[in-house]
């Protein structure tokens, strides 16, 4: 296999193992959710939020990437998140 073949076969399986592992950060999600609606408990909690932001904020990656990949986790995409939560939900 060529160099290009190679590096494509390596993206797809790190994309692979991403999707996998935020498939299992929402079933995660989505049983603190189901917990806090049992318990009556807001299920937004900003500060948490800042923190896990921070520490993803921090993380190694060229300046931009983290800061838009990671802030989607929390910012507009937690509506949708949150609204589909069921389908993690275990």
């Amino acid at each position: 296999m060529d160099f290009l073949g190679k590096a494509r076969k390596d993206l797809d399986e790190i994309d692979d193992r991403l999707v996998e592992l935020l498939e299992k950060r929402f079933k995660v999600v989505g049983s603190i959710v189901e917990w806090k609606k049992a318990r009556g408990i807001p299920i937004e909690n900003k500060s948490r939020e800042e923190i896990v932001k921070a520490r993803y904020l921090s993380a190694d990656l060229p300046k931009g990437y983290s800061d838009k990949f990671f802030g989607n986790l929390f910012d507009g995409k937690k509506g949708r998140i949150c609204r589909g939560i069921n389908r993690w939900s275990t």
